[in-house]
C-alpha cells in the first residue's frame, strides 16, 4: 500500500480540499523544480464523513491498483501506435502511410484508455482517506495500557 500523510484544508458540499506536503527527499532531488518541489499540493477527495479543518490524515492506495493503472496508461497508447504504424505499412508501404497509421494508433488507444480503464474498475482511482487519531485518545490509549 502507497501511503502518504495530509491535512483537510477545507470541507465543501461534496468534496474536501487536502493538502499534501513533498517528502523532505523531494528537496534534494534535482529534479524537484520539474516535479512539484517542496511546496503544498492540494487535491480536491470525495466527501468523508466525520474530517474537520486542519485534522491529519493519511491517503492510502493499494499497490497493484496504481500499478496497473501506470501500465495501463503508458502501454496501452504505446502498443497501438506500433501497431498503427505497423498495419499501414503493410497495406501502404512508405514513410507518410506509417506516420498517418501511427497518428491514428495513438489516436485510438488514448480514446480507448478511459473505456478500458472502467472495464478493469480503474476509472475512479481514488485514495482511501484515513483519519489520524487525535493525539488526546492516543496519549489516553497508551497511559491506560501502562
Amino acid at each position: 500500500m502507497i501511503a502518504r500523510t495530509g491535512q483537510v484544508i477545507s470541507i465543501h458540499a461534496t468534496h474536501i480540499e487536502v493538502g499534501i506536503t513533498a517528502p523532505a527527499a523531494c528537496g534534494q532531488c534535482s529534479s524537484s523544480s520539474r516535479c512539484h518541489g517542496t511546496h503544498d499540493k492540494r487535491i480536491s477527495l470525495p466527501l468523508s464523513p466525520g474530517l474537520t479543518p486542519g485534522e491529519e490524515i493519511t491517503l492510502a492506495i493499494e499497490d497493484r491498483q496504481l500499478h496497473v493503472s501506470a501500465l495501463l496508461t503508458y502501454l496501452m497508447p504505446t502498443l497501438t501506435l506500433l501497431l498503427g504504424a505497423g498495419l499501414a505499412e503493410a497495406v501502404w508501404p512508405g514513410n507518410t502511410a506509417s506516420f498517418l497509421g501511427a497518428a491514428a494508433g495513438l489516436a485510438a488507444g488514448l480514446l480507448a484508455l478511459p473505456l478500458t480503464s472502467r472495464a478493469l474498475g480503474l476509472a475512479s482511482l481514488t485514495p482511501c482517506v484515513i483519519p489520524h487519531p487525535s493525539n488526546e485518545l492516543f496519549t489516553h490509549r497508551e497511559s491506560s495500557q501502562s
